[in-house]
């Protein structure tokens, strides 16, 4: 079984553990994605503004990367999205879901950190200074 494993560049504290566990996660459900808890309430909102729902945050966790699939599924769920016309997927995961698959949840810890802003640049300091 071919395995693909897609990881975010500006998440730079990737850990090998958890690359073990995507892999080993896509091995046995083909495809696997990196988690985490959220410490925030989130919303939902409609074209207004308005929040017209507040999701059970036990059952929401925000996605990362790396993501891992076998091969041949994720392929299909790209040629998929490109024949459905979809070109702006937030991530791969989302177009497997297009598929009606399962994905498998590797959680993570906060130190696979997304850096696209100031803050995130020193956040990463603490980070290789304190953990790494």
């Amino acid at each position: 079984m071919d395995i693909v494993t897609i990881h975010d560049s500006a998440r730079p504290f990737l850990i090998n553990d958890i690359i073990i566990k995507n892999i080993q996660g896509a091995i046995d459900y083909k495809a696997a994605d990196t988690c985490i808890k959220s410490s925030d309430t989130l919303v939902c909102i409609n074209d207004n503004n308005e929040i017209v729902k507040i999701p059970d945050r036990s059952k929401i966790l925000r996605g990362q990367t790396p993501q891992t699939f076998e091969y041949n599924l994720i392929f299909s769920a790209h040629e998929q999205a490109l024949k459905d016309g979809i070109t702006n997927a937030t991530d791969d995961c989302f177009l497997i879901t297009r598929l009606n698959k399962n994905i498998h949840v590797v959680m993570q810890d906060f130190s696979n950190i997304k850096i696209t802003d100031p803050l995130d640049i020193k956040l990463a300091e603490i980070i290789l200074n304190d953990f790494f």
